[in-house]
C-alpha cells in the first residue's frame, strides 16, 4: 500500500566561518527541508548565531533529538527507536537519529520507506572525525546492551564502550541493562538519565516526555553526564575494571 504521507527532509551541513556565504546556502533550501542540523567545526565570527536566527525565523529551529549510535545487531533492539517515534509522532519538534549499520540496518531503512516518517532519520556510519559533532547533537542518547533482545541474559560487567563517549559529548542517557549492571551503577550513581531493566516501551517514552517537558531535568542529566566522564579517562578507566575484577574474585571465594 503507498503511503501519501509527506517526508520528513533534513539538511545536515558542517559549517566553519561562513558568516558571509552561510546565508546563501540556507535561503536555497527554504521550502525543501523541514529541519537543520548543523555541525560547527568552530567558528570564530558569527555563522552559529546566523544559522540560529535563520531557522527561528523560518520555523524550523533545532530540535530534540533522541539518538542511536552504533552497531545494529541482532541482539540490540533498535525496534524500539522505532516503535517510540511512531507512538511520539504527533510531538513534531523530536527526532529520532538513528546513526550507524549492521545485521539491522535494513529494518531501519525499510521502515523509513515505507511510512515516510517525518520524525525518523537514519545515517549510516559516520567518519570518525564526525564523531564529536554528530554525538554532541543529541539530547538523549541510547544504549541498548547486548541483553536488551534477549530476556533472561544478564550484562553484569558489561560497559558498551561508547557510552563513556556520549558522556563526553554531554548527553542525558537511556540504556537497557539489568540492575546489578556496571552500566546501570554509573548511570544510577551519577545520575546522568535511567537504567531501565523492564526494557518496557513504556518506560522509554515516559523517561523521553520528562525530559522533554522538563528542560532543568534534562540539563542536569547532561551536566552530570559531562561531569561524570571526567571520572573516565584511561588511568581511572584502569582502575575501575581492577576493583571490577577485585569485586568479582572476592564474591567466589564467598
Amino acid at each position: 500500500m503507498t503511503s501519501n504521507k509527506k517526508p520528513h527532509i533534513a539538511l545536515l551541513m558542517m559549517m566553519k566561518n561562513e558568516h558571509q556565504r552561510i546565508h546563501v546556502t540556507l535561503e536555497s533550501v527554504i521550502g525543501h527541508v523541514d529541519s537543520i542540523v548543523a555541525f560547527d567545526t568552530g567558528s570564530t565570527d558569527n555563522t552559529i548565531q546566523i544559522v540560529r536566527d535563520f531557522s527561528k525565523k523560518h520555523n524550523i529551529q533545532d530540535k530534540f533529538v533522541v539518538m542511536y549510535s552504533g552497531n545494529f545487531g541482532l541482539t540490540h533492539n533498535i525496534e524500539k527507536m522505532i516503535a517510540a517515534s511512531e507512538a511520539m509522532a504527533s510531538y513534531q519538534d523530536i527526532i529520532f537519529l538513528i546513526i550507524g549499520g549492521g545485521p539491522k540496518q535494513e529494518v531501519v531503512k525499510k521502515y523509513i520507506s515505507a511510512t515516510k516518517a517525518k520524525n525518523l532519520i537514519y545515517l549510516p556510519f559516520q567518519n570518525e572525525d564526525m564523531l564529536p559533532y554528530t554525538l554532541t547533537s543529541a539530547d538523549i542518547a541510547v544504549v541498548l546492551d547486548s541483553f536488551s533482545a534477549n530476556p533472561g541474559s544478564t550484562s553484569t560487567a558489561s560497559i558498551p564502550s561508547k557510552t563513556f563517549y556520549l558522556m563526553a559529548a554531554g548527553n542525558a542517557i537511556y540504556a537497557e541493562s539489568d540492575d546489578s549492571s556496571e552500566l546501570s551503577r554509573i548511570i544510577n550513581h551519577f545520575e546522568i538519565g535511567f537504567c531501565d531493566k523492564s526494557q518496557s516501551l513504556e518506560n522509554f517514552i515516559k523517561f523521553i516526555k520528562n525530559c522533554y517537558s522538563d528542560r532543568l531535568l534534562l540539563n542536569k542529566l547532561k551536566e552530570n553526564s559531562r561531569n561524570a566522564s571526567a571520572n573516565f579517562s584511561d588511568k581511572n578507566a584502569a582502575l575501575l575494571y581492577e576493583s571490577i575484577y577485585q569485586n568479582c574474585e572476592d564474591n567466589s571465594l564467598m
